[in-house]
């Protein structure tokens, strides 16, 4: 088994496959890459943590014979970081499974492992097979807006990951941790199925980082677990099993006082404010008037405290409501509308935060539950 690849291209592939690798896998043998070079002459390489695998396609430039091998994934990954972009030969001795790899003036030896031995975690098609397609940027999208709200106490199992939601017409993505909810609506691209899944938040971060927006992706969701697929990657992911709340149940009809701020001063201002806040509980008040946003932030043990005022327009009456600080501050990194929309009704029930105007097919919105101004 030979093959000719340039060593960048096989890099980038390897530093994709090697964030699917688990550093405390129970199995030895998913420390490895499993590289496989079929009889077309593509070469794959693929690895594994026992709920997720991942697999990228790769074109060379030169083969002999077919077979496939176990490279240690740590060792070849940055053996590859450190060379220059050139052209590489790797030549497997599948009698004693030696790996020898070669690049102009640099030659490396190491030992691999029979191919044979990796566990395979396909997920066989059955009765509840449902097949459908995506637009990179509704799936990419969806996870880079809601990844932030996942839950991360491990007696909320279906909230440690994100919600797809598919209708006929659209999917909505949706995160939650009861403090904090955020729904992205899709309409870019028309599923024709109505399905939803809870995608870890491991497996939604190698989604992002693995597929690109442009790519079109086919998804095969099975009772056990889901496939995403474009013409050269393919993941495969167990999803979350067990029942996401009811989103729409928590998100008010209708707030009437809106407040208009400056979403770039808001967000410095928070960072400001954000240093003398009681780090146990991170909270801060707002104080709203017509024309002006004030924030106030103290720490009584520390004997510290802070007062901003900003621009604002709200129309509503004079409230004053608390906040979490690092959570006003991950909302309005998502944001990217120059200004933020805050829909509020009265200071124990949630704000909704809105962008001021939402993209073509797009529909963003997140809903963050205040704090008690006793804790103040």
């Amino acid at each position: 088994m030979k093959f000719k690849i340039p060593s960048k291209k096989l890099y980038n592939a390897a530093a994709a496959v090697n964030k699917v690798i688990s550093g405390k896998s129970p199995l030895q043998i998913l420390s490895n890459f499993l590289i496989t070079l079929h009889e077309d002459g593509y070469v794959t390489i693929e690895g594994s943590d026992v709920d997720n695998a991942l697999s990228i396609r790769l074109e060379t430039t030169g083969y002999e014979d077919s077979g496939c091998i176990c490279i240690d994934a740590r060792r070849l990954v940055e053996l590859l970081k450190e060379l220059p972009d050139a052209p590489m030969e790797l030549d497997v001795n599948l009698e004693n499974q030696m790996v020898h790899i070669a690049t102009p003036g640099k030659d490396y030896d190491l030992a691999g492992v029979d191919g044979a031995e990796f566990p395979q975690y396909k997920k066989d098609e059955d009765e509840d097979t449902l097949r459908f397609e995506i637009m990179g940027s509704a799936m990419i999208e969806g996870i880079e807006n809601t990844a932030f709200a996942v839950a991360q106490e491990d007696f909320r199992p279906a909230m440690k990951g994100i919600l797809m939601d598919v209708k006929e017409e659209s999917v909505t993505f949706v995160a939650t941790d009861t403090h904090k909810l955020v729904r992205y609506i899709n309409t870019q691209g028309k599923p024709g199925v109505v399905t939803n899944v809870i995608i870890p938040l491991k497996a939604a971060t190698i989604i992002r980082n693995t597929f690109s927006t442009e790519d079109i992706l086919t998804i095969v969701k099975t009772s056990s677990g889901m496939t995403v697929a474009n013409a050269n990657c393919r993941f495969e992911m167990c999803f979350i099993k067990g029942n996401f709340p009811d989103y729409n149940r928590v998100i008010p009809p209708t707030n009437p006082f809106v407040l208009t701020v400056d979403r770039q001063q808001l967000i410095g201002a928070m960072r400001r404010v954000g240093t003398f806040v009681n780090t146990a509980i991170g909270l801060v008040r707002f104080t709203l008037t017509p024309e002006q946003l004030e924030l106030e932030s103290r720490d009584l043990n520390m004997n510290t405290n802070a007062h901003e005022t900003l621009p604002c327009s709200y129309e509503g009456s004079p409230m004053n409501i608390c906040f979490s600080c690092p959570c006003i501050g991950d909302i309005c990194s998502v944001l990217q509308t120059p200004e933020v929309i805050v829909r509020l009704s009265d200071p124990a029930r949630p704000g909704v935060f809105l962008p001021t105007e939402n993209e073509e097919d797009r529909d963003l919105l997140m809903l963050l539950m205040p704090m008690s101004q006793s804790d103040y």
